[in-house]
């Protein structure tokens, strides 16, 4: 019988052993698992922060729209979900301006030269996804003590973020007046 030599084992041998693949294997896996939860982590955090953003600037440009239109206001009407005003534009030239909280949830705005109707389907949305913040869901109020002021709050959603909108503004009253009427 012969036997046949084998080399001895040592520094040179070649290759992985079964169980160095698989721990090998295994912090692969482990890995890229989680460079996988990273990914998917800054893709809903990417997500939210968009959904966010989109709803703060719908907000601004909502509150924007508002106040302005109102600090140059002559006179102003206010329900729950209209508010309609008067703004002075120019020396004695005045515009009918208008935003209404929709069934549907969309802020629309809308401007005339001429009275403005209440039926809001046609005028421009300014935000979606809109809800009134005030006691029984109104959107608009005159001031407490000054029919000159109009409270407005909102909550403006956009996916999963929601932007609450809390804003007063005050009329002026023209040096000469205007007596048009807006509605």
């Amino acid at each position: 019988m012969t036997r046949t030599p084998t080399a001895p084992a040592g520094p040179d041998e070649r290759g992985m052993s079964m169980i160095e693949l698989i721990i090998a294997a295994s912090i692969a896996a482990l890995l890229l698992g989680l460079m996988a939860s990273l990914f998917v982590t800054g893709l809903r955090t990417e997500a939210a922060t968009r959904d966010r953003d989109r709803a703060t600037g719908q907000a601004q440009v909502v509150t924007d729209s508002i106040q302005t239109s109102i600090r140059n206001a002559a006179d102003i009407n206010v329900t729950d979900d209209l508010l309609v005003a008067r703004v002075i534009v120019g020396d004695g030239v005045s515009e009918c301006r208008a935003w209404a909280l929709t069934p549907s949830g969309d802020l629309a705005y809308t401007a005339s030269d001429v009275p403005i109707g209440t039926d809001p389907s046609a005028w421009t949305v300014l935000a979606g996804s809109v809800s009134g913040g005030l006691d029984g869901g109104a959107a608009f109020r005159a001031g407490d003590t000054d029919s000159r002021t109009v409270e407005v709050e909102l909550i403006v959603r956009a996916g999963d973020a929601v932007v609450p909108v809390s804003a007063a503004a005050v009329t002026v009253v023209p040096e000469d007046g205007v007596d048009e009427v807006c509605l």
